[in-house]
């Protein structure tokens, strides 16, 4: 029994001496999306993701409550939480994956790069690579922008005939998260 909780505490100790973690600050995560048809334009803002990288393995985790976008208006809000995303049923967004380039995080600089995993929305999990910017300042703060589109097809999102020429069928997506060193 000695044994196993000395291997168990070494285990730990190992963890925490070789992981390179890094966290998004807060209120720094800005998730943005975007439908445009010849129609209607809509838009939202979401600032409650989590997220962390482990700049060791290259590994990333993101986490979007999916209820918290805000949109230009209310009634917009009420359908996409009630009847396109069903937030009360598939509350939350994930990307668990990688870097696909290794990034020298601790050297300032601007970096190219993609995030290649897994992203679930919907409760659909799909593989996916996701380019990205990666950028380093002096002070140690990474921050990771990328732009992607999301068809909603792909995750079973499904759009009443009513509104099909209001709510494009690919939406856009813009991602803007800063993280510092978990200390």
């Amino acid at each position: 029994m000695k044994k196993c909780l000395f291997y168990l505490c070494f285990a730990l100790v190992q963890t925490q001496v070789f992981a390179q973690l890094y966290v998004n600050k807060s209120d720094a995560t800005v998730i943005q999306f975007f439908s445009k048809t010849p129609m209607e334009d809509i838009s939202a803002s979401n600032k409650n993701a989590t997220s962390v990288f482990d700049a060791k393995t290259d590994s990333i985790v993101v986490k979007v409550p999916m209820n918290k976008f805000i949109f230009p208006n209310g009634l917009m809000q009420e359908h996409y939480n009630e009847n396109y995303l069903e937030t009360e049923k598939y509350p939350y967004a994930y990307l668990k994956g990688k870097f696909t380039t290794p990034i020298p995080f601790t050297t300032p600089g601007t970096y190219t790069s993609s995030i290649t995993g897994n992203f679930t929305c919907h409760n659909v999990t799909q593989p996916r690579t996701f380019p990205c910017t990666v950028v380093v300042d002096a002070a140690g703060v990474v921050t990771v922008t990328g732009k992607f589109d999301v068809k909603l097809a792909d995750h079973k999102i499904d759009i009443p005939t009513i509104v099909t020429k209001k709510i494009a069928e690919v939406i856009q997506v813009d991602v803007k998260a800063s993280y510092v060193k978990k200390q």
